[in-house]
């Protein structure tokens, strides 16, 4: 579990590579994952939308793995499946007992659902910096927004690596009786991060003067990738 955590906290640490992908394509491409969520859920038949939720969700971290690797973008999913694999789970047995009366066709699609508007959302915040974001938020006014967001960004991955050590130090020290113990760890660690945020933002400031870029080297391919998965999207409604 505790390696689950550790990779999760990966996905959302900015990579070196997108900078060769001007701002616009990446939030482009990013749109382009929740309107085609959004399409299925409105207009494709149940079963269709099985297998069209699994196709946003596969278009989206094929895209992703390009910039942290496949084997990272893989490993940072696993603890999200894992979530909503038991979510499945409990669903299903739910209805073996009576508890529920849910269609499991509609359970299955429910879920898939919920995991690939996750993944979707979620590449608004990998795919783009949080200088992008800051600077995007000032120009329409919300400056001290996005100085809390920058904030809460940064501390998001830490604070996802502390779980990941907390859970493994408890875990060596009591075993599996006591893992809620984890929380006082936790608090202690992202309190000191927190706290060296803060001396950094009064010492220093944020910098806003780079913006937001509308033209990249690569930008062709994620317009591609943003084409195929809506023709992927009309397609399966048509033909569903």
């Amino acid at each position: 579990m505790a390696w689950a955590i550790r990779d999760f906290s990966q996905l959302f640490i900015y990579s070196k590579k997108l900078e060769e992908y001007s701002t616009f394509s990446r939030f482009f491409f990013a749109l382009t994952l929740i309107v085609g969520s959004t399409l299925i859920k409105l207009y494709a038949e149940e079963t269709t939308s099985i297998l069209g939720f699994s196709y946003i969700t596969v278009m989206a971290l094929l895209i992703t793995s390009r910039f942290k690797g496949l084997k990272s973008t893989v490993g940072g999913m696993v603890l999200l499946g894992f979530f909503t694999g038991i979510a499945l789970f409990s669903y299903f047995i739910s209805g073996l007992l009576g508890w529920s009366r849910l269609d499991p066709i509609s359970t299955l699609s429910g879920t898939i659902y919920v995991l690939a508007l996750f993944t979707s959302f979620s590449c608004l915040l990998q795919l783009i910096s949080i200088r992008e974001w800051r600077r995007v938020m000032s120009v329409i006014g919300l400056k001290t927004a996005s100085l809390i967001m920058s904030l809460a960004l940064l501390q998001t991955p830490l604070t996802i690596m502390y779980t990941s050590e907390a859970f493994t130090t408890i875990k060596l020290k009591y075993g599996s009786k006591k893992l809620y113990k984890v929380v006082i760890p936790l608090i202690l660690l992202s309190f000191y991060t927190a706290r060296g945020f803060a001396e950094a933002y009064v010492l220093y400031g944020f910098e806003t003067s780079n913006g937001f870029t509308r033209r990249g080297s690569k930008d062709v391919a994620l317009y591609v990738a943003s084409l195929i998965v809506l023709t992927g999207t009309f397609l399966l409604i048509l033909t569903g």
